[in-house]
Order: C-alpha cells, then structure tokens, then sequence
C-alpha cells in the first residue's frame, strides 16, 4: 500500500500544477498515469531529425499560469511575429496587431482584414476584449461566438476569411461554437502578446514543470487504474495507493456535457530557406483543405534537421484523408514563393480528442465529491492556463482542509 496525503491521477499540465502548489505547501503526494512520461494530452516526438508537436499548439507569453510556475526561463521561447499573413487567391497580405506592432502597422497602410465598412465593429470587439478578464468563465452565457460577430456588424465574408481559420483553428470549430465571453478572453491574450513554441517543443512545458519536483517524489508511470473506493486507488497491476485525498486531473469521470473536437496536424519538409515567414498564415478561401499554416523551423531551426526546412499544417476537415500531392497543391496556391514540388511527407497525426468542448457558465475551475477532487482543461476551459489553474486551486482548497 503507498500511501500519502493526496494522491494524483494524471501528470498532465494541470497534475503537475497541483502538485507543484502541494510540494510548496510542504504535502506529501504520489503521482499516477499510464503514460511513460508527463504531459498528458501535451507531447512532442523526435522523428528523422524533426520536433514534431503532436497537433499544433501555442504558448501564449501572458498565460499568467504559465509565467508564474517557474518554468518559463527554461523554455526558450520564441514568438510568431505581430499579427497574421492572409491567403487569398495567390495574394498575401501581413495584418499587424495595431496594438503590438504600430510601425508595421502604419508601414502597411493600416491593412486590416475588416472591410473599411466594420471598423466600427471591430473597434467594438476590441473594446470588450480589453474589458474581459481572467475569471470570465463565472459570466453567464450570452451567445457563440458565431452569434457574437453578426451581432457586433461583421459580414459573412470577414468571418469566413478570417475568423474561421484564425480562431476556428484555435477551437478547433468552424463552426465557432464557442462562447462569447471565452472568445474575447483569447482575443486580448492575442492583442496584448504574441503567441509562439518552445526550442525543445511544447513537451518542454510539462517537463519544465515535473522538472519543478524534487527527485525523490514518486511517478508512477505506466499504471492503470482500475477503480477508486473510498480514500483508495486500485490499479490493474493490484498495487494500491491510499490518500486522505485524491484529486482526478486524468479524467476518469467528465462533465456529461464535454465534447472533445478532433485535429489533423500534418508535417512536411522541404529545402532550407531563411526567407520562410516566422508567422501564422490564414487560408482566406472559402474552399480547399486546409484551415492555417506555420514554419516551426522559422522560429527555430532545430526544429528540422540542418539543410532542411518543416512545415505544420491544420485540416479544416479533421476526419477526411487527404493525399501528400493534393496538400502541397493547395500549399502552392496559397503560398506560390517557394517550390513546393521539392517537399515531401514527414509524418501525419490524427487526435480524435484533442480539445474538449468549453462548459458555459461554471461555478468553479474544479470539482469536488467527498474527498475526490477533479481538475483540467475539462472542468475548467480548454486551455493551458485554464488546465494550471485548475489543478492549482483544487490542490489549494485541500491544502486548507488538511491544515485546517
């Protein structure tokens, strides 16, 4: 029987953030999952040469979660440039964050992807993004955010060219589904910082974090559980691990109202070029395969083997296979600079769940039953900072109830 305070099931980001918040409190705690390694649902493989994240992901530089669990020194971070690079029909246009990048902004004529017509609208978007702020989740719901745009004057067509494959990407939704005030939370994380990927790829987080731990703490990597009962997790191999506590940041029971929206990241690789933009490029058009685009070795070189150049492409349509030559057509429409007849596969990864649907209007990050308590991106919002902070605060109240 191990036994400890709290026993944690799950060394995802939000795992480790509850036991980085019980180590500092001086609680003794066990670790559980049946991966090999931290990060959950957050991963990174080398391949050939190639960091390849396991779908595309961001780090934003002001999730507050992120900057103050001591990690953010180690990750190397390097951000996309201001704004995105619009393609539409064989054009490129580069929208600078007028709030971020004011010369590039003024260099560029004031380009904007709204229509002279929305101005008014977007400034109004604007306006309530700046006034959201981090607990947003305790606001009822209103609308999508579909609904929100038309009802703030923007067209059919700026949210097709824009909004779907910017945020639709983000959500992992064309439909834009999510709630309003969610959406204008990560807008203003989008206005006040620019977005980007750790060197060693986005693993870095979580092995940042369990980096965090002292050494002698117990991981128990590859075990699975079987069943909880009382203060009690039995695990498939029989081994037993006893907890005043126990705190869920695996999902083993979710919210009934949780969806999770699929992705389909592919990689391919190409000759090395120093003139790749370091930036997320849009597919304006209405048709075609993919959603958005970006060149990871742009940011950082080792990210692709030494001559070589890698590309991460997001599907619009996550379910339906597409062939090597249809993708890289598409590519050489959308992006006509470079000869993309000379880049070729390099791998493909299909995540059935790969966000969870945001639960409107919650009361709390986490939730509680007896002494079991169940945190991450599921209970709180589909996030990395939304993931931290909840296992966080569910470590926290168990702190005050054990020194209480």
């Amino acid at each position: 029987m191990n036994q400890a305070d709290v026993i944690i099931i799950g060394a995802g980001i939000s795992g480790l953030s509850a036991a980085i918040a019980l180590e500092k409190a001086g609680v003794k705690y066990e670790i559980i999952d049946k991966s090999d390694r931290p990060g959950g649902r957050i991963r990174t493989i080398q391949k050939d040469g190639f960091t390849l994240d396991y779908g595309f992901q961001v780090i934003h530089p002001n999730y507050e979660e992120v900057r103050e669990s001591g990690v953010w020194e180690s990750l190397d971070f390097r951000s996309f440039h201001s704004g995105a690079i619009f393609c539409k029909e064989k054009s490129l246009r580069w929208y600078r964050n007028p709030f971020l990048d004011v010369k590039g902004f003024i260099k560029s004529r004031f380009s904007s992807p709204f229509p002279l017509k929305e101005t008014a609208s977007a400034l109004r978007i604007f306006h309530d993004a700046w006034r959201s702020d981090e607990d947003f989740w305790k606001l009822a719901f209103e609308q999508d955010c579909m609904s929100y745009l038309k009802n703030r004057g923007f067209g059919d067509e700026t949210i097709k060219n824009f909004f779907v494959p910017f945020f639709g990407g983000v959500f992992l939704d064309k439909s834009l589904g999510a709630g309003k005030h969610y959406f204008l939370w990560l807008l203003k994380k989008f206005m006040a910082g620019r977005p980007g990927i750790p060197k060693g790829g986005m693993q870095s987080l979580p092995f940042g974090l369990a980096a965090q731990l002292p050494a002698d703490r117990k991981f128990h990597f590859g075990t699975y559980i079987q069943a909880i009962e009382d203060s009690v997790v039995f695990a498939r191999d029989g081994r037993r691990f006893k907890g005043k506590y126990i705190i869920d940041a695996a999902g083993l029971e979710m919210p009934s109202q949780v969806k999770f929206n699929s992705t389909r990241n592919i990689y391919l690789t190409g000759p090395f070029s120093d003139n790749l933009p370091n930036a997320l490029l849009l597919n304006g058009n209405h048709d075609g395969e993919i959603m958005h685009f970006c060149f990871p070795s742009a940011l950082h070189p080792s990210h692709a083997p030494e001559g070589k150049s890698l590309v991460s492409v997001t599907m619009k349509n996550p379910g339906t296979e597409i062939s090597t030559a249809n993708i890289l057509q598409e590519l050489a429409y959308l992006y006509p600079h470079i000869d993309w007849k000379k880049w070729e596969m390099v791998e493909t990864f299909f995540i059935r769940e790969a966000v969870p649907s945001y639960i409107n209007s919650i009361s709390s990050l986490y939730q509680s039953k007896g002494n079991i308590y169940r945190c991450g991106d599921v209970y709180s919002y589909p996030s990395m900072n939304g993931a931290m902070r909840s296992g966080r605060e569910a470590a926290e109240e168990i702190i005050k109830k054990l020194k209480s």
